[in-house]
């Protein structure tokens, strides 16, 4: 059954995110580079000079045992950051239906 990893991250962060995809053999995702937002841990990311700072995302769509495998990389990611680096957020969803 196929998976969506979606994941939002600081953008300082994103090249680790590549690199994680790419040691598990994950060759094909979207990236939307540039990304604003306000979230409840980091606050406003709008990319202005009042509220500086940018986000990026990541779909990922892969079977299920590559999506429970990306997603626990990127949770020991999450866990073994510094208070106060980098943020990073994922969720999983199941890809109903695809062309």
């Amino acid at each position: 059954m196929l998976k969506c990893v979606t994941i939002y991250a600081d953008i300082s962060i994103a090249d680790d995110i590549i690199d994680i995809l790419g040691e598990l053999g994950i060759e094909s995702y979207t990236q939307f580079p540039r990304i604003v937002g306000k979230g409840p841990m980091t606050g406003a990311r709008l990319d202005t000079h009042v509220w500086p700072g940018a986000n990026t995302g990541f779909q990922v769509i892969v079977e299920e045992a590559d999506a429970t495998r990306l997603m626990d990389r990127l949770g020991d990611m999450r866990a073994s950051a510094a208070p106060g680096a980098a943020g990073i957020f994922a969720f999983q969803t199941a890809v109903e239906r695809s062309l």
